[in-house]
């Protein structure tokens, strides 16, 4: 057993020190689980009992769930405008719906469509934190640590290429899709720490760390007891050499399915606004533009997709241009 810096320095101080493993006692995590669940469960009738009126607007939301005296009655009602504001269309009247996509895992469903659908939509994502930000920086001060930080979040995960397993298709060890994930998550595996709390490192297999995040996205392994998005759906290469192939299933859960729809077309109706009025104000030139220089050739433009950057550290978006890795922790 390996021992820790802690033991060897009270060794080294003269200590006598006893290491032993730790081992989980199986009635108390069963008992443990069964309170998780009806704890999920209570919340989930709450919110679906929940009776909105025409008063509890997404303002009152956020007042009421920055209030010290709000109760708990009014704290689900601000929840649940929330989610409704987050998802519309979708009522969550249902408690068995609310519990799969709000409570359950302490709403691990709900984070990862949002992230999923936000990785899917940078544009639509970014105009929507804008709205969120400006709402919370007009209100109470002491609302700042709400400030969204999803698009840092968003853009990490779709610059991982993560979302190229979602087309249905099989992968495996030996995909060159899954191989340029482990490949970008390790160059920037200080930053996934940070952003997403991933752990990434060199040991790992591609399946390992492309699985570590379509977990972000709410999406695990299927299992008996519990439906998951990812099957295993043979395996490829010769006997004693061969290597699982997976796909992933986006329609195995409706309550998600209509979470992640819901969500797609909010992030396209705040898009699609912002895309007319850029059309609008454009002015068509018919003027050949002029001839770069070599000079011009040979400098990076932020701007541009295929200007080639100084050096490894930098990230395209399709909104700001070229980002520097090392300035993601001040846009959060």
């Amino acid at each position: 057993m390996p021992t820790s810096p802690l033991v060897e320095r009270l060794k080294a101080a003269g200590h006598n020190v006893t290491t032993a493993q730790s081992q989980k006692d199986k009635a108390t995590v069963a008992q443990w689980a069964a309170i998780n669940e009806e704890i999920w469960r209570e919340e989930a009738a709450a919110i679906a009992q929940a009776a909105i009126t025409e008063g509890h607007t997404i303002e009152w939301a956020r007042k009421a769930l920055d209030s010290a005296d709000a109760s708990i009655e009014a704290r689900i009602l601000a929840q649940k405008v929330i989610y409704r504001s987050e998802f519309p269309g979708v009522m969550f009247d249902c408690p068995e719906a609310c519990y799969v996509a709000l409570t359950r895992d302490y709403g691990a469903m709900r984070r990862g469509v949002l992230l999923q659908a936000k990785a899917e939509n940078l544009d639509g994502t970014k105009i929507d934190d804008m709205a969120a930000a400006k709402a919370i920086l007009s209100g109470n001060i002491k609302a700042l640590h709400h400030l969204p930080r999803s698009y840092v979040q968003a853009l990490m995960v779709a610059q991982s290429g993560a979302l190229e397993l979602l087309d249905g298709s099989g992968y495996s060890n030996a995909d060159a899709r899954c191989q340029r994930v482990k490949v970008w998550a390790l160059r920037f595996a200080s930053e996934l720490n940070y952003w997403l709390r991933l752990q990434i490192n060199q040991n790992q297999t591609p399946i390992e760390i492309c699985h570590k995040l379509l977990k972000k996205f709410g999406l695990e392994r299927d299992k008996a007891d519990r439906p998951g998005a990812i099957t295993m759906v043979g395996r490829m290469g010769k006997r004693g050499a061969n290597t699982e192939c997976f796909q992933v299933d986006l329609n195995y859960c409706p309550i998600r399915a209509q979470l992640l729809e819901s969500l797609r077309r909010r992030l396209l109706d705040a898009v699609t606004p912002t895309r007319n009025k850029e059309i609008s104000s454009i002015r068509v030139d018919v003027t050949e533009p002029p001839t770069p220089s070599q000079h011009e050739k040979s400098c990076f433009n932020i701007r541009d997709r295929h200007s080639t950057p100084p050096d490894s550290n930098w990230i395209w978006d399709e909104w700001d241009g070229w980002i520097k890795i090392g300035q993601l922790s001040i846009a959060s």
